[in-house]
């Protein structure tokens, strides 16, 4: 039982980062493209990525989704 909680434990993980880094790039292309600075662009990308990561840990990937 305790190894299939750690194997379910690793997927979310691995599903949540898929889930941030690609946010994370979302924001940083739109915020390219419509002229931001480079500063601004890191700053919401890693601002998406913390709360994508946050909410999955405190709520749970599949409430969150």
């Amino acid at each position: 039982m305790e190894n299939d909680r750690s194997m379910t434990d690793v997927q979310t993980y691995y599903t949540t980062s898929w889930l941030s880094f690609s946010a994370e790039a979302l924001v940083f292309s739109f915020s390219d493209l419509l002229g931001g600075s480079t500063l601004l662009s890191i700053s919401l990308a890693f601002a998406f990525f913390s709360a994508i990561f946050l909410a999955s840990y405190f709520v749970g990937l599949p409430a969150f989704l």
